[in-house]
């Protein structure tokens, strides 16, 4: 049998005493866990490590969805979004439904699936970021042409979280021909654009939709899909980017029409026309640094204004020599402008500086009659010796029309 002394058992239990006092110390020591967001309802200015507990002031009971969808799906109650969801079957939102999107969480609707979010005006859907901030989600990426793709009656905000997709807030992918109905829709607080559909997709039935308060354009989208556009909706809203973008160098391979919208046209890049494009009177388009037009063979450019509502193509900075050139390649007699004002082109040496070329490859062909070309780098009007014009020699086209301040004569 051993025995400890009384000092022995006195050190022992002294020993452990430290220990113990070490322990609290220690755990005094360690970061107080609460709610450290000062836009929470809960934020404890205290806490040093977030231990996720912050509630917000639009939090409310509702279900959580953080999984992919594998079968037919329906929201009918208020729910949380979180994290990457795929959907791969169909997902339909009732109306006066609102989803909470969680920082950073995206929804990817993919190939034969569909999203189906059909509010009402008495009960729009909602779909918002958790935290009434820009670019506090990503995205709704559209990877399907199902036609029930439909956003009705819906008012979004708070995304475009992630340059991937250009910080939009809504995409519609070329990857698949994707397509998405958008009615009385609107696209709002978002980091970049509120809708970006790409080439070869299809805005069907897009009407009466409003953008606004978004960090870059509201809707940006290619030359092939301005046909889609409407006069009802409102482009742009408290932004200090009033315009369509259309974007992208791209090609227009069916007949449509270029509207009088609330907001000009952008045109960024190269557009290729092989179809015949008909502008409205009344529209107004802007070109970006060094963008041009081009109307191929058998296409037509019809651009017929009046007096009192007159087309304008202008440069975004309204400088001689800032976009390129609408070049005609075409001997379609529908190539008329009437009324029309183009300002600010003729930057390229290549058509000798010129804002509209009239090209001999195919017999190039245009009527204008009524227009103003002003402020061009080079030559207003450059036309090659096989092409036809209307009126025919130049100082008939320079006393049927308005030549001012070019780079170098009028027309030749």
């Amino acid at each position: 049998m051993t025995y400890r002394s009384i000092s022995q058992n006195m050190t022992l239990v002294l020993t452990v005493l430290v220990m113990i006092t070490g322990v609290a110390t220690l755990q005094s020591c360690k970061d107080k866990e609460g709610c450290t967001d000062p836009n929470a309802i809960n934020y404890d200015s205290d806490a040093e490590e977030d231990d996720g507990s912050c509630k917000y002031e639009n939090s409310f009971a509702s279900d959580t969805l953080e999984s992919n969808i594998e079968s037919a799906m329906t929201l009918s109650s208020n729910t949380y979004i979180c994290g990457r969801i795929q959907v791969n079957a169909g997902l339909t939102i009732e109306e006066g439904v609102t989803l909470s999107l969680c920082s950073g969480a995206e929804i990817r609707v993919n190939k034969g699936s569909y999203l189906q979010a059909s509010g009402t005006s008495a009960k729009p859907i909602t779909i918002q970021g958790e935290v009434d901030t820009k670019g506090f989600w990503k995205v709704i990426e559209i990877n399907s042409n199902n036609p029930k793709n439909v956003l009705e009656n819906v008012q979004l905000s708070n995304g475009g979280g992630d340059s991937f997709w250009n910080n939009a807030m809504v995409f519609v992918n070329n990857n698949n021909n994707a397509q998405l109905k958008v009615t009385n829709t609107t696209f709002s607080q978002s980091k970049g654009y509120g809708l970006y559909a790409q080439d070869g997709t299809e805005l069907n039935n897009f009407s009466n939709n409003t953008f606004s308060n978004n960090g870059k354009e509201g809707l940006r989208i290619t030359a092939d899909l301005i046909d889609f556009l409407d006069t009802e909706t409102t482009y742009n809203n408290n932004n200090d980017k009033p315009y369509i973008l259309v974007n992208d160098n791209g090609s227009i391979e069916k007949n449509q029409t270029w509207r009088n919208t609330s907001s000009p046209y952008l045109i960024k890049g190269d557009v290729d026309v092989n179809a015949q494009v008909t502008v409205q009177a009344g529209t107004n388009v802007r070109m970006g640094s060094g963008s041009e037009i081009h109307v191929n063979q058998g296409a037509a450019f019809n651009a017929e204004g009046t007096s009192s509502d007159k087309i304008t193509f202008k440069g975004k900075t309204e400088t001689g020599g800032f976009w390129r050139v609408i070049e005609i390649n075409s001997n379609n007699p529908e190539n008329v402008f009437r009324n029309v004002e183009f300002h600010h082109g003729g930057s390229d040496d290549f058509w000798d500086h010129s804002t509209i070329y009239v090209n001999d490859n195919n017999n190039g062909s245009l009527d204008m009659k009524n227009s103003t070309i002003r402020q061009s780098g080079g030559w207003g009007m450059y036309v090659q010796s096989n092409a036809n014009v209307t009126p025919s020699d130049s100082t008939s086209m320079v006393s049927q029309n308005t030549f001012t301040n070019n780079g170098a004569l009028n027309a030749a």
